[in-house]
């Protein structure tokens, strides 16, 4: 079913610590992918690369084309997390693939790994969720438990359920995500809630480095990015403003549905990803061989499909398109040309990039163009306090989490 790339070793090591390792694991993915779809273009002959994260996005492209994946990520439990989802999709019902990562937890998970399971898995990914069971079969006095409160975004949505308890949300909190009206539920975000976000000690915890790197898995370097456009509660104000007005959390922005409840709303269209719903599940399900999974570094991966394409057979291994996140927040500028001195190599020409930023303008823009690809600006919000100019918008997408999107094309 799944094809699995590996440095052995290094997947040996990282297994050895994958308790540690486990503590930066992501279930789910921030980035929009309904707007990824409006701008990507995909055809059935696609060689993409993108990092996995919590796979939700690579699900939700496959399942809009029958396009070739490259999934890549240099944390081993990210990849254990989309094998366990792809052997979901491949050996259960979908009542049961709903339970498992839909409402996200199951009873008997112990049996359903052993016996439906385990033979769609690779050996690492098998001892981890055997190693891992409680995050599928939690405590029974536990109400919201779930798989969702484990790893690092587990931290913050965790944090989070402190955060409500400790300001007394609970009963508005219920209100938010239930409402089938967009007033009502931007009255609650600007009455209610907002001005208690602003409480002293929550904006002491949004601005804790430890938790905005263990919990949300924002970097240093990022929130450096983050805090010259404006600061912490200013990016948060422009993240929901915009949002509560236009998408339903209880229909659509399934997103923070999920963060506030620890599971997804509905496994119909919009209360959860495309995968989750019956329909989503059957493609998915026969599409599952177009799938690569490699546990390593993006640059390394690109060296082995750019070293394979020398050989002419196999020149529609080349990249078509890359999906690279928000991760060159992350590096520096030798990191980046590194990386896209390899991803130049293993593409056609017009390929393209895509990418998300915590800055309006992200600094390495200008590599891209001193490494022979074109950048474009897709959208951006505006300057805080000011009117939108081209190309900007209040609202990007479901999440309005990052400032911006790009595109880059291989010239």
């Amino acid at each position: 079913m799944v094809k699995q790339n590996k440095h052995w070793r290094e997947a040996y090591e990282a297994e050895k610590s994958h308790k540690i390792m486990s503590t930066y694991l992501y279930a789910f993915v921030w980035e929009d992918p309904s707007v990824d779809l409006d701008y990507f273009d995909l055809r059935k002959d696609d060689n993409v690369l993108l990092i996995t994260s919590g796979g939700c996005n690579a699900l939700e492209y496959l399942i809009n084309k029958p396009i070739t994946l490259q999934c890549v990520d240099l944390n081993p439990c990210q990849n254990h997390l989309f094998e366990l989802k792809l052997a979901a999709i491949k050996s259960l019902s979908h009542q049961d693939l709903w339970q498992l990562l839909g409402v996200g937890h199951h009873g008997d998970f112990r049996t359903l790994l052993n016996t439906k399971l385990s033979c769609h898995l690779s050996q690492h990914a098998y001892n981890f969720w055997l190693q891992n069971i409680n995050y599928f079969d939690p405590p029974k006095n536990c109400e919201k438990a779930s798989v969702y409160m484990y790893g690092g975004s587990g931290l913050a949505m965790r944090a989070f359920q402190w955060l409500i308890k400790f300001m007394n949300l609970q009963s508005t909190i219920e209100k938010l995500c239930e409402t089938d009206s967009l007033e009502e539920q931007y009255s609650i975000w600007i009455n209610d809630i907002k001005p208690k976000i602003f409480h002293p000690v929550v904006v002491r915890v949004l601005n804790n480095p430890w938790f905005l790197w263990n919990g949300l898995g924002v970097p240093r370097a990022q929130m450096s990015m983050l805090m010259a456009e404006g600061g912490a509660m200013e990016y948060i104000s422009a993240t929901f403003d915009p949002l509560m007005k236009s998408h339903l959390l209880s229909k659509d922005s399934y997103f923070y549905y999920l963060c506030l409840n620890l599971r997804y709303r509905s496994c119909t269209e919009g209360g959860a990803p495309t995968y989750l719903t019956k329909e989503g599940h059957a493609v998915a399900k026969s599409r599952l061989d177009n799938i690569s999974i490699h546990t390593d570094t993006i640059e390394n991966v690109c060296l082995k499909i750019a070293a394979e394409a020398q050989d002419e057979s196999l020149h529609n291994k080349l990249l078509t398109k890359a999906v690279i996140l928000d991760h060159m927040d992350w590096m520096d500028e030798n990191l980046v040309r590194a990386e896209l001195k390899a991803m130049s190599a293993c593409m056609v020409k017009g390929g393209k990039v895509f990418w998300r930023s915590a800055a309006r303008e992200p600094w390495y823009n200008q590599v891209f163009e001193d490494m022979g690809f074109k950048v474009n600006l897709i959208h951006r919000r505006p300057q805080h306090g000011s009117p939108c100019k081209a190309h900007e918008q209040q609202l990007l997408d479901r999440v309005n989490m990052y400032a911006c999107f790009y595109v880059a094309t291989k010239m």
